[in-house]
């Protein structure tokens, strides 16, 4: 049996409500619930919530409350069509929470709505599945971000006659003091994303480590001065340490004016010595994790404070921050949101990170632009994962697949 419970707060019916009220199977039968009839008995394996449109603004009071609280009880399993009832779709710092779906399961039309997309609501939307519903390729709503899918990835097609002069020289400075994995993880991800050349400046401690795990790279010994004239861009911060030397390095660096990207111990020295914030290249890109994000822009228990603070800075100092995680956000110098559709949970793991700066600083290197660099960054780091994921598993899962994985990722497209 089928049961369709009609919660009647609608004054005014719509007329297609009322032609697809008549639709419904006869073998379906109809309840209707209002604030003098309430008493609400589920019997069923599977209930569809499809309560309120996406344009939900206040928190849910009331006897249409006690519902939500009832379906929430009543432990079958919930659908949530398009968003979970009482959630908000953008923006909920004017929600309570009190009475929202917590759904098994959301099917939503088109585009994720961005609530889906904290770490902080996933209680009620549980799994999410995208269904194009046949809307304009030029639709865009009203979303505040650009969802990134395959469809966005365009890369460049390489000349017969390009050769390691001509495919860039990207410039890593990165593995001191105990961190020779960084360095290593970076430059293998560089070379395998294409650049021609991969530099890399680290301790001369770690010399050995490198060119034994890395013989295609280019060791940068600490005692030469300055750093090679045909660089064409720079990524600096896997293992580069926080003392006095690495931040003279990061201070040289910053100087070149190079396309740049920014990553781990860099952004923490960012952080530390914020009179570095003025010199930071216009489209630089940096990619911290929410923790050193928060050392740069603040801490704040609202997801949506701290994506907006995230753009902000973005806007202030003109650059480009990629928040990594899941569905890592990037936020560009003129105010723009991108969410990033590929990736798993198998990428936490210690070198994610590293694989992508290196991925990054090659684009940047082989003249991608910097919006372009980091977009296409994001999503093939993400999607190497996934072809990992698909043909050796999740758990157990380390970067060094990522790496792997990164030429069969560059070729799907």
């Amino acid at each position: 049996m089928f049961l369709f419970i009609w919660l009647n707060f609608l004054t005014n019916r719509s007329s297609d409500f009322s032609i697809n009220l008549k639709r419904l199977p006869k073998k379906c039968k109809v309840k209707k619930l209002n604030s003098s009839s309430l008493k609400l008995e589920i019997n069923s394996d599977i209930l569809i919530d499809a309560l309120f449109r996406t344009d939900l603004t206040k928190p849910v009071s009331g006897w249409i409350g006690n519902v939500i609280d009832a379906i929430n009880s009543s432990g079958i399993p919930v659908i949530s069509i398009d968003i979970p009832s009482g959630l908000f779709c953008d923006d909920n710092r004017g929600n309570d929470f009190s009475h929202v779906i917590k759904a098994t399961e959301t099917l939503t039309f088109q585009s994720p709505k961005l609530s889906f997309l904290f770490s902080k609501y996933v209680e009620f939307t549980g799994d999410f599945r995208v269904i194009n519903i046949g809307l304009s390729d030029n639709f865009t709503g009203k979303s505040l971000a650009k969802f990134v899918t395959r469809a966005d990835i365009k890369l460049k097609h390489r000349d017969i006659f390009s050769h390691k002069g001509t495919n860039g020289y990207l410039l890593l400075a990165a593995g001191f003091q105990n961190y020779a994995g960084a360095a290593i993880l970076s430059a293998k991800a560089a070379l395998r994303s294409g650049c021609g050349y991969a530099g890399v400046f680290c301790s001369d401690l770690n010399k050995i480590s490198l060119i034994s795990a890395v013989p295609e790279a280019l060791y940068i010994s600490e005692i030469h001065h300055g750093f090679p004239e045909k660089t064409n861009a720079v990524a600096v911060g896997p293992g580069l340490g926080t003392d006095e030397h690495s931040l003279n390095i990061l201070s040289k660096i910053l100087e070149t004016k190079l396309p740049l990207v920014i990553d781990a111990d860099a952004i923490t020295l960012l952080a530390s010595h914020r009179l570095l914030l003025d010199q930071l290249p216009k489209d630089a890109i940096l990619t911290p994790h929410p923790a050193e994000l928060a050392r740069l822009i603040g801490k704040t228990d609202s997801p949506e404070d701290f994506l907006e603070k995230q753009i902000e800075f973005s806007k202030k100092y003109q650059v480009f921050i990629l928040q990594k995680g899941a569905y890592s956000k990037l936020t560009t110098p003129q105010g723009e949101i991108f969410i990033n559709s590929s990736g798993n949970p198998g990428m936490g793991t210690a070198g994610s990170g590293d694989v992508l700066t290196g991925i990054i600083g090659s684009l940047l290197a082989q003249k991608y632009s910097p919006a372009d660099a980091v977009i296409t960054g994001m999503f093939i780091h993400g999607y190497s994962a996934d072809l990992v994921k698909r043909e050796k598993g999740m758990i157990g899962m380390i970067a060094s697949d990522l790496v792997e994985y990164l030429p069969k990722a560059f070729s799907a497209f």
